[in-house]
């Protein structure tokens, strides 16, 4: 499931923004989600629509 895009290049992608990264998803806990219906980003991307949703808003929150 992709939370934040763009995030980095991944030519660019280094080990420290490797391990923070880590550090966060393993603190953040399971969860049930759903992807049983389809929705628009803008008009230009058609993805898979998360239900509940709240949960990939927070990560994606609180990454930015």
């Amino acid at each position: 499931v992709t939370v934040l895009i763009p995030f980095v290049n991944p030519a660019d992608l280094s080990i420290k923004t490797l391990t923070v990264l880590k550090g966060y998803f393993t603190r953040v806990s399971m969860f049930k989600v759903t992807f049983d219906s389809t929705a628009w980003f803008e008009d230009r991307v058609v993805y898979l629509q998360p239900k509940p949703g709240h949960q990939f808003r927070t990560i994606t929150k609180q990454l930015l």
